[in-house]
């Protein structure tokens, strides 16, 4: 299924339109990795990318948010009385506890396994918008990569590659219902072309030291 461009949802859908405005004014003036690039984008293309494998508005809704309680003021209860509890609880599905009392980095492995471990034991609906969100962050990676190779890595807390490549398998390892759509398949494809093949080792850093 063809997937469809943001204005082409808003007007077919009308609680799709609110949540566009809703997501524009929650992450006003925030930036994705690159420093340059209005955060935005990014949730606006994980609903673009979501539309090629649900119809269904409310999990475009919930695309569209996916990020607004991990990174902004935005509360769930907030999501579930304007957009209703199904869409809050998707958000919730893809939301981290960042744990910003700490450093970002200490907390990074632990975060990423708990996502893992969410996002396995979720529905259908949130695994799409999981593998949305985690193929936009590789095309993002991907584009960047062709231009200045591993330094890429260097805008995040974790800078080991290996680190991220296990991560980013670990996720498809979740998505593995969805492996006919070419979401997947994409998603599979820059796994390969930033990581290299699956024979490759990907153990963390973290648990070499252990």
């Amino acid at each position: 299924m063809q997937g469809k461009n943001i204005n082409e949802l808003r007007q077919m859908y009308p609680e799709v339109d609110r949540a566009y405005w809703f997501a524009i004014r929650a992450h006003r003036g925030q930036k994705r990795k690159d420093g340059i690039t209005p955060y935005i984008q990014h949730p606006i293309e994980v609903a673009e990318i979501v539309s090629s494998m649900s119809t269904v508005p409310s999990v475009i809704v919930a695309a569209l948010l996916h990020d607004v309680v991990e990174d902004t003021y935005v509360k769930l209860n907030d999501i579930a009385r304007m957009f209703g509890v199904y869409v809050a609880d998707l958000v919730s599905d893809e939301s981290e506890n960042k744990r910003r009392e700490k450093p970002a980095s200490d907390t990074w492995r632990l975060r990423k396994e708990e996502a893992i471990e969410k996002i396995a034991g979720a529905g259908k609906e949130a695994k799409v918008i999981s593998l949305a969100d985690k193929l936009s962050n590789l095309r993002s990676i991907w584009a960047d990569y062709q231009t200045i190779g591993d330094e890429v890595f260097d805008r995040f807390n974790i800078r080991e590659k290996k680190d991220h490549g296990w991560y980013y398998r670990s996720m498809r390892d979740q998505y593995i219902g969805l492996k006919g759509t070419d979401a997947w398949k994409e998603y599979s494809d820059l796994i390969e072309k930033i990581f290299g093949p699956d024979r490759v080792s990907a153990v963390p850093t973290e648990s070499k030291e252990a």
